[in-house]
């Protein structure tokens, strides 16, 4: 399992929540999509990553975007819904809605290829 912090700009990963290991990637992404302009998609190839495990704030914009862009990259994404916020209740539930339309999971099947699981972090393991 590799870890993946963003970083915009100058900011910040608090350490008290949780520090970077030295396995983990940080990228600097100063947009909502953090495959665009960053190494993103070529190191988790290098780790040879098939499914992502997503959380995060502003879920509908890093979590709704960067989601999307990896499903259309081949990736498997799973976004953990107790691990992303909004800064209101409803655009963290308009952006889970969008994340399982494209490409198309309404039913929210488990490990959908190529397409976004809606799940919670005590149902998600890890290989």
């Amino acid at each position: 399992m590799t870890v993946i912090y963003t970083k915009v700009g100058a900011g910040t990963i608090v350490p008290e929540v949780t520090a970077p290991q030295a396995s983990d990637i940080t990228i600097n992404s100063t947009g909502p999509d953090k495959f665009l302009g960053t190494t993103l998609e070529d190191q988790l190839k290098q780790k040879k990553a098939t499914t992502l495990v997503l959380t995060g704030t502003a879920a509908n914009g890093a979590v709704l975007f960067t989601g999307s862009q990896a499903t259309l990259r081949g990736f498997t994404v799973v976004v953990a819904t107790d691990g992303i916020s909004s800064a209101t209740p409803f655009n963290t539930f308009l952006a889970s809605y969008q994340l399982l339309q494209f490409p198309a999971n309404p039913d929210n099947k488990p490990l959908a290829e190529k397409a976004v699981t809606l799940s919670r972090s005590d149902l998600i393991t890890f290989k």
